[in-house]
C-alpha cells in the first residue's frame, strides 16, 4: 500500500472542529453517469416526437463529460416526477454498506456534508462509528437555523429525495432562501478545511456546490483537498485557482477499482494519523465556549452541574461583552430548558426578550419570550408591563389580548385573576377601541378582587371615554372608598369633584367631595382653591373664611409670606365687611402684619379698626408703625394724624411725630406750628425759640416771618430773660417792615 502524506494543518483543523468531510454520490452507489444514462433511456423509450433526437445529443453530452447540461436537459425534458423516481430507484440503500461510507464513519469530523440525497450515509454512521462517539444529527439544507457548530452533524447540502436539488435552475431558487446555509458554508469555506470525497469533476452536484454556494463567498484563507484519480493537470489548477482546492491526485483513473481502493486507503491514513495525534469525538468535558455541551450537563447534581452552571456565566458574560448575542441567547435557552416552570424560568425569558428587543432588535421574538414569561408566572407585574411595551412596539395588542385572556381565565388565585381582567379591560378599551369586551373584562376583575385599584381606574378610563359621567362618578367614588394611599384617595377626590361640578352641575356634592379631600389632607392647594371658588360664588363667606385663614398658614409654611399676608388681608376685610366680625378681622390682619411688618395695607386697615374698636393705644402704636412703611405719598398724612391724635395724649410722642414730618418735609408750616405747640405746653423755651430760627428760615412770607420774630422776642424777654436777644427778634421786625 503506497504511504500518504497528511497534512498537519489538517489534522489541526479536523482536532478544533474547523474542517468538514464534504460527500458526493462516488460512495459505492451507482454514479452520475450512470444515473443520467438511466434517464436518457428513459427519455428513448418514451417515444414522443423528437425524442430520439434529443436522446442522441444527451449521448454525446454524457460522451463529452458535460453532464451539467444532461441534467439540466433531462429534469426539463422528463419532469420532476419522473427524474425523482429514477433517482429514487437508482440510489435507494444496498443491502450491505459499501466499504467507503463504513471508512467515513470512523473519521473524527464534527461536520460532514453531503450531496447524496439517500440515507447510505446516515445508515454507516449510526453503524459504524465508534461506539463512544455521539450520534449524528441529520439535517437539510433548510433546517440549519438551530444546528451548533460543535456537535456532530451531517448536513444533506443539496437535501433528500423529498426535496433534492441539483440543476443549475432548481439549486439557484433553493439557495437563494437558504439565509442559514450561507452564513454557515462560509465559515468553513473561508476559515476552516474541506475534504471532498466520492466526486469526479464536472458531476452535477460537485458544480451545484462550487459554483452556486461557494462561489458566493470571499476567496478562502486556508486549503482545501479534493480525494481524486487521474485529475488533468487544467483540472487541478483550475480548482487551486477558483476554490484554493488542493488535488490529492491517487492512483487509479476515474471510478475504478484501483482509484476505489487508493481513496480508501487514503482515508484510513487519515484515520489512522487523527487517532495518533489523539483527535477524536469522544469528550468527556465540554469545551470552555462549548455552551450547548454545558447546557446538556445543567441537569446533573453535584460538582458537574455546578461547573456548568459557573461555565455558562462565564459564556454569557463574553457574549454580553462581545454583543455575541446569539452565544447570549443559547445559553438562555439551555437554561430555561433546564428551569422548569415558576418565577426563575419567568426571569430567565424576561432576560432572553431583553437580548432579543435591545440586542438583535427583534421585537417579535421579544414579544414571544415575555408573553411566556406571562404565563409562567402571571403574578410578576414587570413581565406583564414588558408585554405591553413590546406590544405597543410591534402592534401585536391581538396577539396579547389572546394570551391575557388565557391567563386570566386559568388564574385559580383571585387577585392575580383579577390583576389579568382588569389588564386585558384596560387594553381592550384604549388600544382595541372594544368598550364592549373591555367593560365586562373590568366588572369581572372588580367582581374577583373589589381592592383592584387598576381595574378602577381602567373603568374609570372607558366611562370617560363614552362620556357617562354618572357611572364614571361612582367609579370615583367607589374607588376613593377602598384606596389606601392618602395622596391617590385625595387626587380620586379632586377629580369626582371637578366631575360633579363641570359635568353633573351639582355643585353641593362638589362641597362635600372637595371638603373630604381637604379633611384628608389639609395641605391640599387644590382642595382648599376649590372650596374658595365654590364658597365665594355661593357667598358662604363663614366657611369661604375659614378656608382662606387655612390656605394662608400653608402659604407661609411654604415660605411664600406674601402670599400669606394678601390672604390674610382680605380675611380682615371680608370678616368685618361680610361678616362684621372686627376682632376676627383685626385678629387676621394682626397675623399679616406679624408676617410682614412692612404690610402697609394690613397697618391701615388695622388702624382703621382699632378706631372703630377705640382699641386707642393699639390704634396708636400702628398709626407710627404705618408712618414708619408707608408710601412716600401717604407717610407725610399719617405723620400729620399720628401727630395730631398724640398731641393732647402723648407730647412727647406727638414731638417725635412733627419731628419726623419736618424731617421728610422741612418746609411744612403746619408741622412748625404743631411742633412749637408741643414745645411751649412742655416749657421748652430754649428748644422753642430754636424752632422759631427754623421755621423763620422756612418761611414764605414776610408776614409769617414777622409773626415767628414777635413770638421770639416774646419768649425771650418773659421766659428766658434774655433781652439782647429779644431786642435782636424785634429789629429784625422793623427791618422786615
Amino acid at each position: 500500500m503506497p504511504e500518504h502524506t497528511i497534512p498537519e494543518t489538517l489534522i489541526e483543523q479536523i482536532r478544533s472542529g474547523k474542517a468538514a468531510l464534504v460527500v458526493g454520490a462516488g460512495i459505492g452507489v451507482p454514479s452520475w453517469k450512470q444515473m443520467l444514462e438511466r434517464m436518457t433511456k428513459a427519455l428513448e423509450t418514451r417515444g414522443r416526437e423528437g425524442d430520439d433526437v434529443a436522446t442522441k445529443d444527451v449521448e454525446k453530452l454524457l460522451h463529452k463529460g458535460s453532464l451539467v447540461r444532461a441534467v439540466g436537459f433531462l429534469a426539463r425534458a422528463l419532469g420532476e416526477e419522473t427524474c425523482d423516481r429514477i433517482v429514487e430507484e437508482m440510489w435507494a440503500s444496498p443491502a450491505e454498506t459499501p466499504a467507503l461510507p463504513k471508512i467515513l464513519a470512523t473519521l473524527p469530523f464534527r461536520h460532514i456534508w453531503t450531496t447524496f440525497p439517500g440515507d447510505v450515509i446516515e445508515h454507516a454512521l449510526e453503524t459504524q462509528s465508534p461506539a463512544d462517539w455521539p450520534s449524528a444529527r441529520v439535517v437539510t439544507y433548510q433546517e440549519l437555523g438551530e444546528l451548533s457548530p460543535r456537535r456532530r452533524t451531517l448536513v444533506k447540502m443539496l437535501g433528500n429525495f423529498d426535496t433534492y436539488v441539483v440543476t443549475p435552475n432548481s439549486v439557484r431558487r433553493a439557495l437563494s432562501r437558504a439565509v442559514d446555509l450561507k452564513d454557515y458554508a462560509r465559515k468553513l469555506y473561508v476559515e476552516g478545511s474541506l475534504v471532498f470525497v466520492g466526486f469526479r469533476y464536472g458531476d452535477p452536484d460537485l458544480s451545484a456546490l462550487l459554483d452556486r454556494v461557494f462561489g458566493m463567498f470571499e476567496p478562502p484563507r486556508g486549503t482545501h483537498y479534493f480525494l481524486g484519480a487521474g485529475v488533468g493537470p487544467v483540472t487541478v489548477d483550475e480548482l487551486m485557482a477558483d476554490h484554493h482546492i488542493e488535488v490529492v491526485n491517487l492512483q487509479g483513473r476515474g471510478g475504478d477499482e484501483v482509484a476505489e481502493r487508493s481513496v480508501t486507503e487514503w482515508l484510513e491514513t487519515l484515520r489512522d494519523t487523527c487517532k495518533s495525534a489523539g483527535v477524536t469525538l469522544l469528550q468527556a468535558r465540554p469545551d470552555a465556549d462549548d455552551a450547548e455541551g454545558w447546557i446538556a450537563l445543567l441537569g446533573e447534581s453535584g460538582d458537574e452541574g455546578a461547573e456548568a452552571r459557573d461555565a455558562l456565566d462565564l459564556i454569557e458574560r463574553k457574549g454580553r461583552d462581545s454583543k455575541d448575542w446569539e452565544s447570549v441567547i443559547e445559553v438562555l435557552l439551555g437554561r430555561i430548558e433546564h428551569a422548569g416552570d415558576g418565577p426563575d424560568r419567568a426571569q430567565l425569558l424576561l432576560q432572553l426578550g431583553e437580548v432579543y428587543e435591545t440586542g438583535l432588535g427583534d421585537l417579535p421574538r421579544a414579544f414571544e419570550a415575555v408573553t411566556t414569561a406571562c404565563q409562567v408566572a402571571p403574578e410578576d407585574d414587570a413581565a406583564a408591563a414588558m408585554a405591553e411595551r413590546l406590544a405597543a412596539a410591534t402592534g401585536g395588542w391581538a396577539d396579547l389580548v389572546s394570551e391575557a385572556s388565557s391567563i386570566a381565565t386559568d388564574a385559580t388565585n383571585p387577585k392575580i385573576a383579577s390583576l389579568w381582567w382588569a389588564r386585558l379591560g384596560s387594553w381592550y378599551a384604549m388600544r382595541l377601541d372594544r368598550i364592549d369586551y373591555a367593560l365586562p373584562s373590568l366588572r369581572r376583575a372588580l367582581e374577583l378582587d373589589p381592592s383592584n385599584g387598576a381595574a378602577y381606574k381602567a373603568l374609570a378610563e372607558a366611562y370617560r371615554k363614552q362620556q357617562k359621567w354618572a357611572d364614571l362618578a361612582d367609579t370615583l367614588r367607589a374607588h376613593a372608598e377602598i384606596e389606601q394611599n392618602t395622596q391617590s384617595k385625595v387626587d380620586l377626590l379632586l377629580g369626582l369633584g371637578d366631575l360633579l361640578e363641570s359635568q353633573l352641575a351639582a355643585s353641593a356634592k362638589a362641597v362635600e367631595v372637595y371638603q373630604q379631600a381637604a379633611d384628608l389632607d389639609d395641605t391640599s392647594d387644590d382642595a382648599l382653591a376649590a372650596l374658595e371658588r365654590l364658597y365665594r360664588r355661593d357667598e358662604r363667606w363663614a366657611n369661604l373664611a375659614k378656608v382662606l385663614d387655612r390656605r394662608a398658614e400653608i402659604s407661609e409654611a411654604n415660605g411664600d409670606p406674601g402670599r400669606a399676608a394678601a390672604l390674610r388681608r382680605e380675611l380682615g376685610t371680608m370678616r368685618a365687611e361680610k361678616l362684621g366680625d372686627l376682632e376676627g378681622a383685626i385678629a387676621r390682619y394682626e397675623g399679616a402684619v406679624a408676617s410682614n411688618g412692612s404690610d402697609a395695607a394690613a397697618l391701615k386697615s388695622l388702624v382703621d379698626l382699632y378706631d372703630k374698636t377705640g382699641r386707642t393705644d393699639d390704634y396708636l402704636r400702628t398709626m407710627e408703625r404705618l408712618a414708619q412703611v408707608a408710601p412716600e405719598g401717604e407717610k407725610l398724612a399719617t405723620l400729620r394724624k399720628l401727630a395730631a391724635e398724640l398731641e393732647d395724649r402723648d407730647p412727647e410722642r406727638a414731638a417725635a411725630a412733627y419731628d419726623k414730618l419736618l424731617s421728610a418735609d422741612p418746609n411744612a408750616d403746619d408741622a412748625y406750628r404743631g411742633l412749637e405747640r408741643v414745645l411751649e405746653a412742655q416749657e421748652s423755651w430754649h428748644k422753642l425759640v430754636n424752632l422759631y430760627a427754623r421755621h423763620i428760615s422756612a418761611a414764605k412770607t414776610p408776614a409769617q416771618r414777622v409773626e415767628l420774630y414777635l413770638a421770639a422776642a416774646k419768649i425771650y424777654e418773659a421766659k428766658l430773660e434774655d433781652h439782647i436777644k429779644a431786642i435782636e427778634s424785634l429789629l429784625n421786625v422793623v427791618a422786615i417792615d
